[in-house]
């Protein structure tokens, strides 16, 4: 929808900048994301902010689903 373009955006943007707790997404550090955001020259209206805000509950959530298991990252060389 149109007028969620922009909290869409800035959590695209931000993408990179989660705070972890052993290897596992917390939250957006905003302080860095703010980086992010003003270098893509991206002007957040506290509206605007709500909704990344509901976005990232929304990420955090689907991440913590209890019916899926955290991955492991690993490597299998055959010789």
């Amino acid at each position: 929808m149109p007028e969620n373009w922009t909290a869409v955006r800035a959590l695209t943007i931000a993408g990179t900048q989660w705070q972890f707790k052993d290897n596992i997404e917390i939250a957006l550090d905003y302080q860095r994301a703010n980086v992010a955001w003003e270098l893509s020259d991206l002007k957040l209206s506290p509206t605007d902010f709500e909704k990344l805000q509901l976005l990232e509950r929304t990420v955090v959530q689907l991440l913590r689903r209890p019916d899926e298991q955290p991955t492991q990252p690993s490597v299998t060389l055959k010789v």
